[in-house]
């Protein structure tokens, strides 16, 4: 909900194609869709931030100037191998939930806390620049390949 100095965070990747196939994200979505909250998610934002879904790993690693990963540094991720990876819980909210929305939402998180929405073979982490919360004005400084 702010914007600030960019920051650079490492982050993985997540396939939009990939996760939009998944069984259970749709699944997901759709309880979202239905529940007594949804007018609070930011539905517009899906499609916005649609190439730049990722998890992160470490937040902050630098500001303003892209974070320089070192040779070793750069090195060591390539000895796990591509990373398998599974996603869980992804939606913003617009406003405050009022008490019976909470309560949906409570719901909703216990039933969905041990479920997978997506397990994805990762070759490649993100060096990742935004100055906005939602990272909507996101860029891709650099790219870690684990292999």
């Amino acid at each position: 909900m702010g914007r600030y100095e960019r920051i650079f965070s490492l982050v993985l990747p997540i396939p939009p194609g990939e996760l939009e196939k998944s069984a259970a994200y749709q699944a997901l979505e759709g309880e979202l869709r239905q529940s007594p909250f949804a007018t609070k998610i930011a539905w517009d934002l899906l499609s916005r931030r649609r190439e730049r879904l990722h998890a992160t790993i470490c937040g902050s690693l630098s500001k303003d100037v892209p974070y320089r990963i070192s040779d070793d540094e750069r090195a060591a991720p390539r000895q796990l191998g591509p990373l398998r990876v599974e996603v869980r819980g992804l939606f913003n909210f617009v406003d405050h939930l009022e008490a019976v929305e909470a309560a949906a939402l409570h719901d909703l998180i216990q039933r969905w806390w041990d479920r997978s929405i997506l397990t994805v073979d990762l070759n490649a982490l993100w060096l990742l620049g935004a100055s906005d919360d939602l990272v909507l004005d996101a860029g891709v400084e650099d790219v870690i390949p684990l292999r």
